[in-house]
This record gives structure tokens, C-alpha cells and sequence, in this order.
């Protein structure tokens, strides 16, 4: 038996039947039925798309970050530190969502990038907790002084806490305000993370009893970054034994004997070397002289007065000679500290230094060859001659080390022309590498791993993000709609067209 070709049409027709199947045989009315199968066809496909598109948002945050220099996004370095996390780790945001979003901006661009983490591995959790709603993990973490918006990062029996200052660099007004100006909050994360989840943390010890300076700014930024910082008055404590650095940050009164002689110690450390000493001078004093003779045996001088800078272009402030700027030196193997060596590192006020032993010294860090020597004792219209310019490339930052020529261990002795490189007005800044240079070289000096130097981050466009009021509105026209539109026009269509 012969099978005979039946098509669509065909069938539908016959199942039909009467005189409505009848009309089949009218191309018009084929024409017409076929029409408006595809129309519905295309709504539902458009209709489904749509659904389709909103869970997959829902479920895996698709997003692109638009933003010229990503501040919503993670860099690779935190990517890649997180996605090859073994250890759980608990992210608690001492607030309820909404309310955080609502401070600012700046902190609707932290919490995105807070919940970036969890994108890139499983073992990360966020959750938001009203403390004021909770005040049980308030009393857990008292000793702490936890407050509305502090981050808690966890990890086993390993915390650390950040407030919401922590995540931001604040610039202060002489009145008293107070302004954010970028966003640290990736750096701060990705730091946290790693404290919690490194097994030990690299001692360095802060020495006192000379009337040092204040270093907080600088001491925030090493703790930050997971360094343990203890201060020592060398007066009556030897420094640490297990400690792999320490730090003499402008002391206003000069040493005395026994102090240096507890510092050549603890840099000889019985023959064995392995220790760094990081000398930060107080450029507001007269030169020490028991510690320029301390620093003269490892091959450094500190000289009188500070540098001064003619060229305006190579100033951090265009009318004030002594804010001056360094220039990276690269015959060393303390190079590339940087990822951007365009821009510089900012040394006001520094005391000019020079190197009086090539074999144990070398720069790392000086100021222009244009640049020349404010005297001590200029008077105060004093104006730069001819002889008084041209002196450089002065040294502003020496590094020279001593080792045990058997075993090749050997300890090094940093000294920085000014305090002010590490203030922190110009840790802060993005315009400057103070903060990404000088933590580097203490990671390269102590031989740190796990670290990450991320560049703060500014809101240069605030509209690139979406509010939640204004997320749904785009979602109701895109979800609902602009699909029922297309339904009314296409049954609007369907419905001329029967008429015809």
C-alpha cells in the first residue's frame, strides 16, 4: 500500500471538519492562522527569555563592572587568593543591608565588593546582623568595641574586626570635617582574610623611650596588612628574639650608649644575622649624634638641612620647595616594590643623606639631580643661588646590610630621610606609591608571603550604581512589562487581521 504525504494543514483540516475547516482551503485564511501561531510563538520565546534571564540574575549575580578602574570588581590578586581557599570563612556585617547601603556610596561600592568574595569561592559566607537588634554579639566581642557597621571575618578560632573607617580613606579638614575620599575595602578584606587564615603572623617590634613621634598611621597600615606589632622600651626591655624587624621612628632625644649597644646586638644577633632595622629620622630635630654614628658604621651620613626641590614639576605641592618627590633607583634588587612606577613616592622635608660605604650602602629611593640643600640655619627669607641647586640625585632612602660571610644570612639597616614619607595623608593618597612602596619593601625585607597591595579605589562615577527601588523598576519593565506589551500587540494584530 502506497502512504500518501499529509501535511499540517491537511490534518488540521480534517480533524476540523464542517465548514469552518472548509475555510482551509482559502490561502488567506492559512496565511492568517500561520501569522498568528508565530506571533504567539514569539511572545512566549520572549516571554520565557526574560523569566529565563531574571533567574539566572538572581541565582548567579550576572553583572558587568562598567567602571573605568573596577571599583566594584576584585582584583586578580584577591581572586586569586580566595578562589584557592581550604579553611571556611564567616563574613559578618554588623548591620541590616538596607541600612548599611544607606550611609553612602561609598558604602553601597563596599558591600558590592564584600559580596564579590562569595562569587569566587564556596567557602566564603555573608550574612548582615542588626547589632542593635542583637546585642549578644556585641557582649561576645566587648572587648573589641564592635559598633553598627563593623565587619567581623572569621575563620575557625581566628577573627579579626573592621570598622567601617577601615574601609575608606578619610581626608580631615583643618574645621574638623571629615570626607571619604577612595575606598580601601578590598585591601582591607583581602588582608583580613589572610590573618585569619594564615598560620603565623611576622613580629616586628616598635622601639620607645626617646620621645618617638607617633606612628599610628604607619602601625595601622602593617597590622592591617597581618604584621604583629609590639612596642619596646629599650630602656629597660631587650628587643624581641623572634622578631624579624624593628623600627626607630623619630625619636626627638638622641640615644644613649646602651641602647645602641642593645641594637648592634640585636642586628649581629649572636653571629647569626637575619634581622632589619628601619630608621625613620625626625626631620623637625637637629641630627642625633650617637645614632648618625650608629648609622655611619654601616656606610650611611645623615648631612644637615633638608632638600629642597627648584623644579615645580617635580613637587608634590607646586609653590612649597621642600614637599618634594623621589625618584625610584633600579640597580637593586629591592626594584619593582611597585606595580606603577609612574607614580612617585612623596618624602617632604627630608634630611639629605649620603652614602659613605658603596660596598655595604646602596639608594633606593632619591630626589632629582636639579635638586639642592635648604640650610639649617637659612634665615627666613632665604632664596636659592645658583651653588645651592643642582646637588642631586640626593639619597633620601639607604639601605645597607652586614652578613655572616659562611652561612650568607644577612641583616640590613634602612634609613629614610624623613617620618613624613609614612603620615598619613600620604599613605592615603592614590596619587601617591608611599603606602604600596614602603609596606612592600618590608614584605621583601622580611620575607613575607601572602601579601596583597591593592591600590585604593575612587568613586569617579557615582550613577554606575543601580538602587534597589530603581533594580526592581527595570526588572517589572523588562519581566513583565515589555512582555505584555508584545502580547497586546500581537493579539491587537491578530485581531485587524481577522477582521480583514
Amino acid at each position: 500500500m502506497k502512504l500518501k504525504n499529509i501535511s499540517f494543514f491537511d490534518k488540521l483540516k480534517s480533524g476540523l471538519g464542517g465548514k469552518f475547516g472548509n475555510k482551509f482551503k482559502n490561502p488567506s485564511v492559512k496565511y492568517k492562522v500561520f501569522s498568528n501561531i508565530k506571533v504567539i510563538f514569539a511572545v512566549t520565546l520572549l516571554i520565557s527569555l526574560n523569566i529565563g534571564a531574571y533567574i539566572l540574575t538572581e541565582k548567579f549575580s550576572l553583572k558587568a563592572d562598567l567602571t573605568k578602574n573596577k571599583v566594584f570588581s576584585l582584583t586578580e590578586d584577591s581572586i586569586k587568593y580566595v578562589s584557592s581557599l581550604d579553611k571556611d570563612i564567616e563574613i559578618i556585617v554588623l548591620n541590616d543591608r538596607d541600612k548599611f547601603l544607606e550611609n553612602d556610596d561609598y558604602f553601597k561600592q563596599s558591600d558590592n565588593v564584600i559580596n564579590e568574595y562569595s562569587r569566587y569561592s564556596d567557602k566564603i559566607n555573608i550574612k548582615y546582623i542588626d547589632i542593635n537588634e542583637n546585642p549578644n554579639i556585641k557582649a561576645e566581642y566587648a572587648d573589641e568595641n564592635v559598633t553598627e557597621n563593623s565587619i567581623i571575618v572569621k575563620s575557625g578560632t581566628n577573627h579579626k574586626i573592621l570598622s567601617a573607617q577601615d574601609l575608606f580613606n578619610i581626608e580631615r579638614s583643618p574645621m574638623g570635617g571629615a570626607s571619604i575620599t577612595s575606598s580601601k575595602a578590598e585591601q582591607a578584606m583581602t588582608s583580613a582574610i589572610i590573618g585569619v587564615t594564615s598560620e603565623n603572623k611576622i613580629k616586628l617590634d616598635m622601639i620607645t623611650g626617646f620621645d618617638e613621634l607617633e606612628a599610628h598611621d604607619f602601625v595601622n597600615m602593617l597590622e592591617y596588612n597581618n604584621y604583629e606589632i609590639a612596642s619596646v622600651p629599650i630602656l629597660t626591655n631587650d628587643l624581641s628574639t623572634d622578631s624579624s624587624g624593628a623600627f626607630i621612628f623619630a625619636p626627638n632625644r638622641d640615644y644613649d650608649k646602651e641602647a645602641i649597644v642593645k641594637i648592634k646586638n640585636y642586628l649581629e644577633n649572636n653571629g647569626e644575622y637575619g634581622k632589619n632595622l628601619i630608621y625613620f629620622i625626625n626631620s623637625g630635630q637637629k641630627i642625633l649624634p650617637r645614632i648618625a654614628e650608629f648609622v655611619k658604621d654601616w656606610g650611611i651620613g645623615i648631612n644637615k638641612g633638608w632638600v629642597f626641590e627648584p623644579d615645580i614639576t617635580k613637587r608634590l605641592i607646586a609653590d612649597h620647595g621642600l614637599y618634594t618627590l623621589c625618584q625610584y633607583e633600579y640597580n637593586s634588587e629591592y626594584t619593582n616594590l611597585v606595580k606603577n612606577e609612574t607614580i612617585p613616592v612623596a618624602m617632604p622635608a627630608s634630611k639629605p643623606l649620603e652614602i659613605l660605604d658603596k660596598d655595604k650602602a646602596e639608594t633606593l629611593l632619591s630626589f632629582s639631580a636639579t635638586s639642592g640643600v635648604y640650610p639649617e640655619d637659612a634665615p627666613d627669607n632665604w632664596q636659592p643661588s645658583e651653588k645651592d641647586m643642582n646637588k642631586g640625585p640626593i639619597p633620601g632612602l639607604i639601605i645597607s646590610t652586614k652578613k655572616n660571610e659562611e652561612t650568607g644570612k644577612k641583616s640590613t639597616l634602612v634609613v629614610i630621610g624623613s617620618m613624613t614619607a609614612v603620615d598619613e595623608i600620604f599613605l592615603s593618597r592614590n596619587s601617591l606609591n608611599n603606602s604600596s612602596y614602603f609596606l612592600n619593601l618590608i614584605n621583601k625585607l622580611t620575607e613575607k608571603g601572602e601579601t596583597v597591595n591593592i591600590e585604593p579605589k575612587t568613586m569617579g562615577i557615582s550613577d554606575m550604581y543601580i538602587e534597589g527601588s530603581m533594580a526592581m523598576a527595570i526588572g517589572i519593565i523588562f519581566v513583565i512589562a515589555v512582555p505584555i506589551g508584545t502580547l497586546l500587540v500581537g493579539v491587537a494584530v491578530w485581531l485587524i487581521k481577522r477582521k480583514k
